[in-house]
């Protein structure tokens, strides 16, 4: 479970190293005022300064990333019996069982921030792609919708993926 823990961590962290060289890579590529809101047509309806942007993204992925940690730290520490899992009397039948639930939780944790930042960072990467002179707004925001059909569905896999796994009965 260490090993895990430690993968965990590790897509993670690389989550928010992608991160900051992909905002670094868009705010330098950004004209002065950013569209990031487009109706129909691909026009921009909706702009937002070039550091506004930048900052606003900066302050949001930090702030969500330290609300994580915080979490993550907190979770072994609470008793097993304030958590409710499905198949609760088996994760709290015995300290291994408890353990393993509380290690589980804490590796889901871990790629579920991994997972919404890589999100943020493709949105924050499309933004630019349609901020840029050369790319054709009319035809191109609108080839994009199915990404909220993926992410959709990936958020449902990542929660139902929680949910089945503490249905099983089996610590290893």
């Amino acid at each position: 479970m260490i090993a895990l823990f430690r993968i965990a961590k590790f897509v993670w962290f690389l989550s928010l190293i992608v991160f900051f060289a992909v905002i670094f890579f868009c705010y330098f590529s950004w004209p002065q005022e950013v569209a990031v809101y487009f109706d129909q047509n691909g026009e921009g309806t909706y702009a937002l300064g070039k550091s506004q942007l930048f900052y606003f993204s900066v302050t949001g992925i930090i702030s969500f990333n330290v609300i994580i940690l915080m979490l993550v730290s907190y979770i072994p520490q609470l008793p097993i019996e304030l958590i409710k899992l499905p198949n609760h009397d088996f994760w709290k039948s015995s300290k291994d069982h408890s353990e393993y639930a509380k290690n589980i939780l804490v590796n889901w944790v871990n790629t579920f921030a991994a997972v919404l930042n890589v999100f943020i960072t493709f949105w924050l990467f499309m933004i630019t792609q349609f901020n840029l002179e050369q790319f054709d707004l009319r035809y191109e925001v609108g080839s994009f919708y199915w990404i909220q059909y993926v992410w959709f569905g990936v958020l449902s896999i990542w929660f139902g993926f929680l949910i089945v796994r503490f249905f099983i009965s089996k610590a290893e």
